[in-house]
């Protein structure tokens, strides 16, 4: 009986795996470019930086340079997500694909690395405050033969906007 159950357990586990792997290759890149202006919120400033990490393996084993290069072009949109439980930067924020497998459905996609420390022990307590942060790709570099390659960004910060505070 155990062994049926251990069996059931598998094949379930295949084609639950299989089925996710099948919506990954389905899922394209959001553009930048599509994402409208909110009045409800005002933008403060715009962050030109690069993601760290990007040689690092996700943790359901990915590569991000397999994303990276498979993937990522310039004017895609990120987004960022606080990884406040990381063991190693409590203040850790992760850099993902915004991704669409229905159209007019953007949802998270796969992480390409994190900001740096200092970077991130600046933004953390604003994205846990409410602030609103999303990204674009400004341009993918070493992809010559043989090159780790990276993904250098624009963060765009947005708050709300002061008419809105009064009203909350």
């Amino acid at each position: 009986m155990a062994v049926i159950v251990t069996i059931i357990i598998a094949v379930l586990l295949i084609v639950l795996t299989s089925a996710l792997w099948k919506n990954r290759g389905n899922a394209k890149a959001f553009p930048f470019s599509e994402i409208t202006d909110d009045p409800r919120f005002q933008h403060v400033r715009s962050i030109r930086t690069k993601i760290r990490g990007v040689s690092k393996k996700n943790y359901d084993g990915s590569s991000r340079q397999d994303i990276i290069d498979r993937l990522c072009r310039e004017g895609d949109a990120l987004y960022l997500v606080r990884e406040a439980n990381n063991p190693v930067d409590r203040n850790a924020v992760q850099v993902r694909r915004v991704v669409c497998v229905e159209p007019d459905k953007p949802r998270m996609g796969e992480q390409l690395g994190y900001l740096s420390r200092e970077l991130a022990a600046d933004l953390a307590p604003l994205l846990d405050g409410g602030v609103v942060m999303i990204a674009r790709i400004l341009n993918v570099t070493g992809t010559e033969a043989g090159y780790t390659e990276g993904v250098n960004i624009q963060i765009e910060e947005y708050t709300l906007a002061a008419s809105n505070k009064l009203s909350h």
